[in-house]
């Protein structure tokens, strides 16, 4: 059952892909969406629409998902929140988009891990005060640090690195208090502004020193990114 509009920042389209060439400066990712709940099993969510075109501030007309569609958040434990994989049906011609968060992909690839390991380090997300926040994780290659919320598959593409400080997964409840949906739609409001001045996008191009560093850890481990 609708609970209300909430506020969605997606930190998956654009980690993944360049949409510099239409925006100057990449707008805020965070836009209302309806959210979905169950009185049966409080704490778990639905977003509804989530990748689709007019809710979705990068998609184009015809691009992401029916309507409909949603994105599953698990928060029935509010110290141990993840999402599993999940597709966006967006495709840019890459092969559609799927995407989960850090500790779920842990879960579901390391047998001997799990949920009480993974909020002990502090890698599933939280919900306090109607806010569901990811923890922004770390890793080392090649001498760089690289940061991450999750873990996106594209095509021939997998172990994409999805989410970080400077691109958050985060989700405001319509519960939340009057302070944090008053900072999200700042956030929002920044996004509306800059579609506005700059139109939707035409041009996406792939983050290619991104992509090109997950086909090599990808070609040399296997199974990645890997956990500290």
């Amino acid at each position: 059952e609708s609970l209300g509009v909430g506020y969605y920042s997606d930190g998956v389209l654009p980690s993944i892909f360049d949409f510099s060439e239409d925006f100057e400066v990449i707008p805020s990712s965070t836009y209302e969406v309806e959210i979905l709940g169950r009185s049966d099993k409080p704490g778990l969510y639905r977003l509804v629409n989530a990748y689709n075109f007019g809710v979705n501030p990068y998609l184009s007309e015809g691009e992401g998902g029916a309507d409909g569609d949603f994105i599953e958040v698990n928060a029935t434990d509010p110290e141990g929140v993840y999402i599993t994989l999940q597709n966006t049906h967006v495709d840019f011609g890459y092969g559609e988009i799927l995407f989960q968060s850090a500790g779920s992909y842990y879960l579901d690839n390391d047998p001997e891990y799990t949920i009480e390991q993974g909020k002990a380090d502090g890698e599933f997300g939280t919900l306090v005060d109607g806010n569901i926040t990811f923890p922004v994780l770390s890793y080392d290659y090649d001498g760089e640090t690289y940061y991450f919320q999750g873990v996106a598959n594209m095509g021939s593409y997998n172990g994409l690195d999805v989410g970080s400080e400077d691109c958050p997964i985060q989700i405001v409840l319509p519960s939340a208090s009057g302070s944090v949906k008053a900072k999200a739609a700042s956030r929002a409001r920044a996004s509306q502004f800059e579609r506005r001045l700059k139109g939707s996008p035409s041009i996406r191009t792939h983050k290619n020193k991104s992509l090109q560093k997950n086909r090599n850890r990808i070609a040399r481990i296997q199974d990645l990114p890997q956990r500290n």
